[in-house]
């Protein structure tokens, strides 16, 4: 059976409709993030800034197809997700993912990040290494149709660290002011 059509009536039936419901909700909450994400870099296209300035030609070149690629990609999660169709939609979260991750690359190489505190040190190797591992595995699993509650939440974590960095930030100002 191919990726494209939904869920057979095997897999569908080894899940039960409250859970794949949950899956698609989970899927379309990280996706509606990550649009909302991608869109707040959206405006950077048509700004009049060169982005080869900023990173570097390649560097450059990589966040522009990152600001242009990225609310298309998350937009396709919300609607492979809303049509049942659970693989495909986990490989479009993981296109995010690696979307995004590679936007950081060129951040990385040329700024080379201190590792001076833990949870600095924590963060950046969870960016650098763990996410794009994350992908792959999440990928592998819904490329085979096994655990995909197991997939979901490795194509969800990602999003739900960043939320809670941002969580974690908000205390923080909200406790000693900006």
């Amino acid at each position: 059976m191919a990726m494209t059509d939904a869920l057979p009536a095997s897999s569908s039936a080894s899940l039960s409709k409250s859970v794949n419901r949950w899956l698609r909700a989970a899927l379309i909450a990280a996706a509606a993030w990550e649009l909302t994400d991608a869109l707040t870099s959206f405006g950077l296209l048509f700004a009049d800034v060169d982005m080869t300035e900023i990173f570097g030609s390649i560097g450059g070149r990589i966040l522009q197809a990152t600001v242009a690629v990225g609310p298309f990609a998350a937009l396709a999660v919300i609607i492979l997700a809303a049509l049942n169709r659970l693989p495909w939609a986990m490989v479009a979260v993981v296109a995010v993912v690696l979307i995004t991750w590679l936007s950081a690359m060129p951040g990385f190489v040329l700024n080379r990040p201190d590792f001076d505190g833990v949870m600095t040190t924590l963060q950046t190797l969870f960016q650098i290494v763990a996410c794009p591992l994350l992908a792959v595995m999440a990928i592998a699993l819904a490329g085979r149709r096994r655990n995909l509650p197991l997939a979901t939440a490795l194509v969800c974590l990602p999003t739900v660290v960043s939320l809670i960095g941002l969580a974690a930030f908000a205390i923080s100002v909200a406790i000693y002011g900006f």
